[in-house]
């Protein structure tokens, strides 16, 4: 079974802050080729496709930035980018990765193989680590079902090899699909080019440093989420 890689995309393509080509894109609402075009019949929605260090916009009132900053080649110059783009009284709701201190768990740092392997494998388009990645899960795909049925102990030892114990994860998901999941998760964990986890305090430091008010920084789903208000004085 072959697998549809929909969010591939070339070195050239990924926009990050040091790109100086970056060019602003702004997708009419007419169109119904254009990516997120289930959008264009609203209107009061705007698909822009853009520099996060250079948002296209007035003031908002409201950002919401998930899943984003720890894949530009700054974090918190695009935090306080984002924060810049908000107007007096504004919201701002983010989230990043989170840099686990090594007294939660070797296996959460020093051996998270995630970072370990993007150190050490060479560079690659995107087609070919997508070959690299497939028969990297098949060979391991065995293993990894194997270590599961062991316990916590043994999932743990599969998180080392890349493979979570996404079976049981999304119970929803037929048989035949479980290990195109696992594909598409080993490729996203390693294709992005940048991929930068900070600490909670360091974190929290960004939103204390931006001037936000009533600031919340807390572990969330998929690393650290930090919300906060712009005060009402700044300009």
């Amino acid at each position: 079974m072959s697998i549809k890689w929909p969010f591939l995309r070339s070195k050239k393509d990924r926009n990050h802050c040091q790109n100086k080509k970056n060019k602003t894109q702004i997708f009419p609402r007419s169109s119904r080729k254009e990516p997120f075009s289930h959008f264009m019949t609203n209107s009061k929605v705007s698909v822009v496709q853009a520099d996060i260090c250079k948002i296209p916009f007035v003031p908002a009132d409201r950002v919401f930035c998930f899943g984003v900053l720890q894949h530009t080649s700054d974090p918190r110059k695009s935090f306080m980018d984002l924060v810049r783009a908000i107007k007096p009284g504004g919201f701002i709701a983010s989230d990043i990765y989170q840099k686990v201190p090594l007294k939660f768990g070797f296996h959460l740092n020093v051996l998270k193989s995630k970072y370990f392997l993007r150190r050490r494998l060479p560079v690659m388009d995107s087609r070919k680590l997508e070959r690299w990645v497939s028969y990297y899960v098949d060979v391991m795909w065995p293993v990894s079902r194997f270590l599961v049925k062991l316990g916590h102990r043994g999932v743990l030892l599969s998180q080392l090899f890349l493979l979570d114990d996404w079976p049981n994860s999304f119970p929803s998901l037929r048989k035949e699909h479980q290990k195109d999941l696992a594909k598409i998760m080993v490729y996203d964990m390693l294709s992005p080019r940048f991929d930068t986890p900070v600490s909670l305090n360091e974190f929290l430091t960004w939103h204390r440093e931006a001037g936000l008010e009533n600031i919340d920084v807390h572990p969330g789903y998929n690393g650290i989420e930090g919300r906060g208000q712009k005060t009402e004085t700044d300009g």
